[in-house]
């Protein structure tokens, strides 16, 4: 998987070129890059697009939703 900032460093385009293709403001593109901020979903599916899936919207996803439910809570059971 690749990140959205090695993708940009790859591709050769400036951030705002990028930007520019997704519709979004150079600030806000500086923000996805260095991590201050994560996109919405339609935003996310188009950078997917953009990049030919490189840079896959499940990527943006947050850790904490990949992690293991907590001990003792299972298939079928809800934490109290």
């Amino acid at each position: 998987m690749t990140t959205l900032a090695e993708f940009i460093e790859a591709s050769k385009e400036t951030q705002a070129a990028i930007a520019a293709k997704l519709r979004i403001s150079k600030a806000y593109m500086s923000d996805l890059v260095n991590d201050n901020r994560r996109p919405g979903l339609e935003l996310a599916v188009r950078i997917e697009r953009l990049t030919g899936g490189k840079v896959p919207a499940s990527s943006w996803i947050s850790e904490e939703l990949h992690e293991e439910p907590a001990a003792g809570v299972g298939e079928g059971e809800r934490a109290a």
